[in-house]
C-alpha cells in the first residue's frame, strides 16, 4: 500500500484477476476482460467475453472472436472459485429466475 500511497507505482497485482457470484450471476475481470454469466431472463445463461476498453457498455459479446481468451478465462474462474470456496448453485437459480421474470 505504501508504493501506491508514496507515488512509486500506480497499480499492484495488475495481471491478476477478481471473480464474483451472487445467485448464478457471475463474472471474473483480468485486464481488459471481462467474462459473465448471467441467467436467463438477465442474460443469455452461458458465458459471455467483453473487453472493457474497446467496449465499457459490454454490448459486443466476443466469445467467437476470441475463444482462446474466454477458455484461459472460464478456467481462472474455475480456479478462483475453487481457491474461494465459491458455492456451486448447478443452476438452481437460473430455472427460479426464469418462472420468475420469464425467459427469453
Amino acid at each position: 500500500m505504501m508504493l501506491i500511497l508514496g507515488g512509486v507505482t500506480e497499480s499492484i497485482r495488475i495481471n491478476e484477476g477478481v471473480g464474483y457470484e451472487l445467485f448464478e450471476m457471475k463474472a471474473y475481470l483480468q485486464g481488459e476482460w471481462k467474462l459473465l454469466r448471467l441467467p436467463e431472463p438477465f442474460g443469455s445463461g452461458t458465458w459471455q467475453l467483453y473487453n472493457l476498453n474497446k467496449d465499457p457498455g459490454e454490448i459486443h459479446d466476443l466469445s467467437d472472436d476470441h475463444p482462446d481468451i474466454k477458455a484461459a478465462m472460464i478456467e481462472a474462474w474455475q480456479e478462483y472459485a475453487e481457491a474461494n470456496e465459491v458455492y456451486d448453485h448447478q443452476d438452481r437459480f437460473d430455472a427460479l429466475y426464469r418462472r420468475a421474470y420469464g425467459a427469453r
